[in-house]
């Protein structure tokens, strides 16, 4: 009954894999002291460790960042039928921070060009991966209200 209780425990307070993994370790660790035998860590020498200047190791990442935006132009279908709504549509920004490929994720399809022509006007600073400019996908969400 003992041994089921800090699984319960637990299990009622959410603990992470990760902390009960660590619990784990620490009562292996417990018992084989008690027994005498050496306790090998992970941090002992025997996992192997990255070089930071190999070509392995990961690189210095910079994400892209919105320099330039338009105003939304709200089309005069949905200003008549006092339609609102939000829409989120994806692009891909280029090299050189042009955003190309627009496609509609969610939203209202009356809003779709509207978004798309504005969005087509935006401009980026393109993201970085070791100080060389990579194309990124991105999402944008665009409120529509009258």
């Amino acid at each position: 009954m003992k041994k089921f209780v800090p699984l319960v425990l637990m299990c009622l307070f959410g603990i992470s894999a990760f902390a009960q993994q660590s619990l784990g370790d620490i009562a292996r660790e417990e018992r084989a002291k008690r027994a005498g035998t050496p306790v090998v860590r992970p941090d002992d020498g025997t996992t192997p460790k990255v070089d930071p200047g190999s070509a392995t190791a990961p690189g210095q990442f910079e994400p892209l960042q919105l320099i330039k935006t338009v105003p939304l132009v709200y089309p005069a279908v949905a200003k008549a039928r006092r339609l609102s709504g939000v829409v989120v549509v994806q692009v891909k920004v280029s090299k050189d921070g042009k955003v190309t490929n627009p496609q509609l994720i969610q939203g209202p399809v009356a809003f779709r060009d509207a978004a798309f022509e504005a969005v087509s006007q935006y401009q980026f600073r393109p993201a970085k991966l070791n100080g060389q400019a990579i194309e990124q996908s991105t999402q944008i969400k665009f409120n529509f209200h009258p």
